[in-house]
């Protein structure tokens, strides 16, 4: 094709010019919503790369929010997100979701040295993810919390994990009634394999977990034995509520 330049305004002017809208653009505080997206490991590969380019060129990511929620990833999506974000390059982040993926407890033991460390354990108050976790995985959060690393949660989403079942519900009970999740306001627990007996376990931590507020359990075989349960604990706690649904009381 016809030329009509020597290449200069490309390498001189136009690349400088991208060059600096993106790491300004970086800089910006925000958020990074890439929800039902269509995305692919590739894609995620891209975004692991300007993160780190972003960080290489001194401006790291001020964004807080990651969402990567209903994209059907794999776990070997996740190993380059996490590497560049142990390397610091997203020092912001404090709510971090990837539910409604093919996630499982694989994609939490490549998250656990990220979730572990002190810069994002010390700020994290929204975590989700799925949808293949199993009672397992639910073991590994529980001993992330146990071991200190889940001050600040406040909002724990684990819902369509349909492997979870009662002693998934069990494990979070069990961090409940030991205090490992303080801050914890919204635990999110709807269609997750979960009958009476996980229920009842939920019903008799909540005493001690004095900052939550809702606790979703819906579309799960709950019977009246554990529904009464859950009520009344909820009743006695005095600020929480047992969901059925996001607008609907158990």
């Amino acid at each position: 094709g016809y030329r009509f330049t020597n290449g200069k305004d490309a390498t001189e002017v136009c690349l400088p010019q991208y060059r600096s809208a993106f790491f300004r653009l970086m800089a910006l505080k925000g958020e990074m919503p890439f929800s039902n997206t269509k995305w692919g490991v590739e894609d995620v590969q891209q975004l692991a790369a300007a993160l780190k380019a972003a960080h290489a060129g001194g401006v790291p990511t001020q964004a807080n929010l990651l969402r990567l929620t209903y994209n059907q990833l794999p776990d070997a999506a996740l190993p380059p997100l996490i590497e560049v974000m142990l390397a610091g390059a997203a020092p912001k982040l404090n709510y971090f979701t990837l539910q409604q993926n093919e996630f499982g407890d694989g994609a939490l033991e490549v998250l656990s040295p990220l979730l572990r460390s002190p810069w994002l354990s010390s700020q994290l108050k929204t975590f989700g993810i799925g949808s293949k976790l199993t009672a397992c995985g639910v073991q590994m959060l529980r001993s992330l919390a146990d071991d200190g690393f889940f001050p600040k949660l406040k909002w724990l989403v684990l819902n369509n994990n349909k492997r979870l079942g009662d002693e998934g519900a069990t494990a979070l009970g069990g961090a409940l009634s030991k205090g490992s999740l303080p801050a914890m306001e919204k635990l999110e627990l709807a269609n997750t394999g979960m009958c009476d007996a996980g229920a009842l376990e939920l019903a008799c931590a909540l005493k001690h977990a004095p900052a939550m507020r809702i606790l979703n359990v819906g579309k799960n075989a709950l019977t009246q034995e554990g529904i009464k349960g859950l009520r009344r604990a909820c009743s006695e706690h005095g600020n929480a509520k047992a969901m059925a649904s996001a607008s609907e009381e158990l």
